[in-house]
């Protein structure tokens, strides 16, 4: 395993606070995990990691959401075999052509 960080919301914005526990709550509850990039810095190179919803209940009916952030160390030539296995997503040019949503 990689280094290991962990990611909060930013605590001075309550609104920003919202958007990451309802996100944190979605992914723990459905068993989901993301894979993301990380840039430390202007014109740096991304890295791969996945982030791993948590809650952590420090007392007092409070609970804390974050999130670890795992590197995924992929090798030229290993990205195809550790991307196999991950579900496939619709391309932005997929369109419901007939039918309605309700």
């Amino acid at each position: 395993m990689g280094e290991v960080r962990f990611i909060w919301p930013d605590l001075t914005s309550p609104k920003a606070q919202i958007m990451f526990s309802s996100l944190v709550e979605g992914m723990y509850l459905r068993g989901m995990a993301a894979v993301v990039r990380w840039v430390l810095k202007d014109q740096a190179e991304p890295t791969i990691g996945l982030c791993v919803p948590e809650f952590n209940y420090p007392g007092d009916d409070k609970r804390l959401d974050y999130m670890f952030w795992v590197k995924v160390s992929i090798t030229d030539g290993d990205d195809e075999t550790w991307l196999r296995g991950a579900p496939s997503c619709p391309s932005p040019k997929t369109s419901i052509t007939s039918g309605s949503l309700h």
